[in-house]
């Protein structure tokens, strides 16, 4: 796993990264093909609301990129794992699963 700069690897605590790390590899992801960035602006924590500051993650094998915010009461690393399991940055369309289409079903019912 990349951090954007050393600078947000202090901001996140090297212990946090270090076990997020390991819950990816866990799950069978490359911790490598995850950036994550911290923006702790005041500007953007006052737009949000928030406490803290905004967690960007970033898939680099598929581009995909989420936000979730920090501070004391955040639970950001949770916030992310479980949108792992909900298909969030998952792979890429050649190894994801196909996606459902909702469409109507035109069903004629026979009369006998």
């Amino acid at each position: 796993m990349r951090t954007a700069n050393d600078h947000a690897t202090q901001d996140l605590g090297r212990s946090k990264l270090q076990t997020l790390a390991g819950l990816l590899r866990s799950w069978g992801y490359d911790d490598k093909d995850f950036v994550i960035e911290e923006d702790r602006s005041e500007e953007l924590a006052n737009l949000f609301g928030l406490s803290g500051g905004v967690v960007k993650v970033t898939r680099r094998s598929t581009g995909e990129c989420r936000m979730y915010a920090t501070g004391i009461e955040s639970a950001w690393i949770s916030s992310l794992l479980l949108d792992l399991a909900r298909g969030h940055l998952a792979d890429g369309p050649e190894t994801a699963p196909a996606p459902l289409i909702d469409t109507p079903v035109q069903a004629e019912r026979k009369s006998h």
